[in-house]
């Protein structure tokens, strides 16, 4: 029998079928676990279930029985990767499991940016735009309008364009940017992409434009990245920024680590973008003293692109999906992140993974 350590969310229909069709023991722990600490403790081990914790060499040492790493994330990045293959470790992962969720958010920013409603909002609630009076019921053709003659008329100061009539540009159309090039086009928006490792001909099928580096920033209104993260100089950075134009936005739920953020900041503190949409930083949480907080054209949201509730039912059958195919003997079709500790396994298969010969497949 698998003994299984759980620290990511799963359903409980996935839970029952780890247990009842994979004969798993399943021992759940809180998130943030420290796996190591606990390996003496739970020394028959043979598989990790994860999605942030750390699973670096140390831990996969420590479970010398340790057959499966399973990360929950769309990439694993926070696993070993390399030192779980040299020990013949598969790691599964499950990519663009929170694609929908993302793109939903990156819509959301749009809108926010666009026709600045988080800017709208906030002077609303701070009783900025508010007044000391009484009310009037029965008024008609009510108008949000200043009794200072010479304050802010909202429908003045916050219009903003329509989405059909912009450019949205994607850089990156992994799973995330293709739900994001879906929703805007059936908005109405010309969406261009760059993607040097994508297929042209699926970028034209997917209703967008495939674009040269170079133009995807010149020709954007609104900017959306989806890059995989940097090791070293970011892909978007001051060069990037100055060739777009100054009525553009520009929306990161990707990796910080793909944008220039002092760049960035330079840029809105000269005008030269209309403003931007962030929920992923350098350095997190965001400081109090990070001056990205005194832009009133920026809008900022706490990293939960990924926040939906329906990213446990995504992963929940990613992992199945995985499962069920390396306990078919059917490896290809597994998200299977290091292949070669497959195909350096007896087999293929770990015996972990294996359909027990008692139960049938569902």
């Amino acid at each position: 029998m698998t003994h299984a350590l759980l620290t990511a969310p799963l359903t409980p229909d996935a839970m029952l079928e780890l247990e009842d069709d994979f004969g798993w023991r399943v021992t759940v722990l809180p998130r943030g676990s420290e796996l190591a600490a606990l390996a003496t403790e739970y020394a028959d081990v043979s598989a990790l279930v994860v999605e942030a914790e750390r699973v670096d060499a140390a831990t996969i040492d420590a479970f010398p029985k340790l057959s499966l790493i399973a990360c929950l994330r769309g990439t694993p990045v926070n696993v070993d990767v390399d030192h779980a293959t040299s020990r013949g470790i598969p790691v599964i992962y499950t990519p663009g499991r929170n694609a929908e969720s993302v793109a939903d958010l990156v819509l959301g920013l749009m809108y926010s940016c666009v026709r600045q409603i988080a800017r709208a909002h906030h002077l609303v609630v701070s009783r900025e735009l508010t007044e000391e009076r009484e009310e009037r019921p029965g008024r008609k053709d009510v108008v949000w309008r200043p009794s200072d003659p010479s304050g802010v008329v909202p429908y003045l100061e916050f219009k903003g364009p329509e989405l059909s009539r912009l450019t949205l540009g994607l850089l990156g159309f992994g799973a995330i940017g293709r739900r994001v090039g879906s929703k805007a086009v059936a908005l109405g928006m010309r969406v261009v992409v760059h993607d040097p490792f994508v297929d042209g001909g699926l970028i034209i099928r997917s209703g967008c434009e495939p674009i040269s580096f170079d133009a995807l920033f010149a020709e954007s209104d609104v900017l959306s990245l989806h890059a995989p993260g940097q090791n070293g100089t970011p892909l978007v950075g001051r060069d990037q920024l100055g060739s777009m134009k100054p009525t553009s936005y520009l929306i990161n739920t990707a990796r910080a680590s793909v944008l220039d953020y002092d760049a960035l900041l330079a840029a809105l503190q000269a005008g030269r973008l209309a403003g931007a949409g962030l929920d992923v930083f350098p350095d997190e949480p965001l400081s109090s003293r990070n001056p990205m907080l005194e832009l009133p054209n920026v809008t900022l949201t706490p990293h939960i692109g990924g926040a939906s509730a329906n990213v446990i039912e995504h992963q929940s059958e990613l992992l199945l999906h995985s499962m069920r195919a390396l306990a078919g003997e059917n490896a290809d079709a597994a998200f299977v992140h290091n292949r070669q500790a497959l195909d350096a396994l007896p087999g293929r298969i770990p015996a972990a993974l294996r359909w027990p010969p008692a139960v049938g497949a569902r």
